[in-house]
């Protein structure tokens, strides 16, 4: 039989099978082609682990240095120099006190934006892990989620 006729009756074999009702198992291509499902899972697992946080108020800890007391935030075009320049305690993190600024701007301070803006970078940086993880190690993902 000649490899032509092995792939024709493969794929009819392959035919049957489907039309039977008899389905085969999980292949790379088929896992490839559908990570949106793990991905909303991991998601949507962020998500409720994080929601919490939105009925929550400012803490005691840092939050008085970073936001509330910080004068800073209270106008980005007038402060701007001082954001990308200065440090907070002790710290120098530019694009916290900068994202703050604008949490300032649109709700004051009011919690529940700065902690809607927190569980959005924290879903946004999920997916980049997820993808940058998907891209590097699929055959870890198929291997854990089929074997394990």
């Amino acid at each position: 039989m000649s490899s032509k006729d092995q792939k024709n009756s493969l794929q009819h074999v392959h035919a049957k099978n489907n039309h039977a009702g008899i389905t085969t198992s999980p292949t790379f291509k088929n896992l490839k082609s559908k990570p949106f499902l793990f991905l909303s899972g991991i998601l949507l697992l962020t998500f409720i682990c994080f929601s919490p946080s939105l009925k929550n108020n400012f803490t005691n800890w840092d939050d008085p240095t970073y936001l509330t007391e910080n004068r800073m935030l209270t106008d980005i075009s007038k402060n701007f120099k001082e954001i990308c320049t200065s440090d907070v305690s002790c710290n120098y993190h530019p694009l916290t006190i900068l994202s703050l600024a604008v949490d300032y701007h649109f709700s004051a301070l009011k919690p529940f934006r700065y902690h809607l803006v927190n569980i959005v970078f924290h879903l946004l940086n999920t997916l980049l892990v997820f993808f940058f993880a998907y891209r590097h190690f699929f055959l870890f993902f198929f291997l854990f989620f089929f074997f394990v």
